[in-house]
């Protein structure tokens, strides 16, 4: 029942003219360096829009060393957009740690089921937020409030010019949670 099931949501969606995102490719992130003025684009394939050209020897985050048909889920790291580049054309640079908690704090319980996240941007620069499948953008200087679905999650928060900072969080239902970003030059 379940093929028949996805079969029937991929034939109405195809008939609606709607695209079918391939936003999930796992999470095993890495810095990667590109080996060629690559295409960033909006979606996984050469027919894609194009975003934007990044140059040679530019540093991208990559989601995961899973593709999906040849790209990369990945972030520009000078823009901090998300998107797409062909897998060919990137090369490893380093892993990317994942195993801190992250920013989120507790905002203790709330009447709602799913996980609510409350958001603050004190910085100059839009945030990118990717929370496992969810995509959200913060305008400087702002505080956006999201429900998600509760559950182990992973995270990537971004801003242009910024390595992205990535993660895994357990939202629990029933519950609040909030982060504030601002952004910290150190020298190393």
């Amino acid at each position: 029942m379940k093929n028949y099931l996805f079969s029937f949501i991929l034939i109405f969606s195809i008939f609606l003219g709607v695209k079918i995102s391939a936003q999930e490719v796992g999470f095993s992130p890495f810095l990667g360096v590109t080996i060629s003025n690559v295409n960033f684009r909006n979606g996984p394939s050469t027919s894609d829009d194009i975003i934007k050209k990044i140059p040679a020897n530019s540093t991208v985050y990559i989601f995961s060393k899973t593709d999906y048909s040849g790209f990369y889920k990945s972030i520009d790291v000078e823009s901090g957009k998300v998107g797409w580049l062909a897998k060919n054309l990137v090369k490893w640079s380093k892993d990317v740690d994942t195993s801190s908690a992250g920013g989120f704090s507790s905002l203790g319980e709330t009447s709602e089921y799913n996980s609510e996240l409350k958001v603050t941007n004190k910085s100059t620069k839009t945030i990118t937020l990717v929370i496992s499948d969810k995509t959200f953008y913060i305008s400087p200087q702002s505080t956006i409030t999201k429900f998600i679905e509760p559950g182990n999650k992973n995270f990537t928060a971004s801003a242009p010019g910024v390595i992205p900072n990535s993660g895994y969080k357990t939202f629990s239902p029933n519950n609040g949670y909030e982060w504030t970003f601002w952004i910290e030059t150190r020298r190393r």
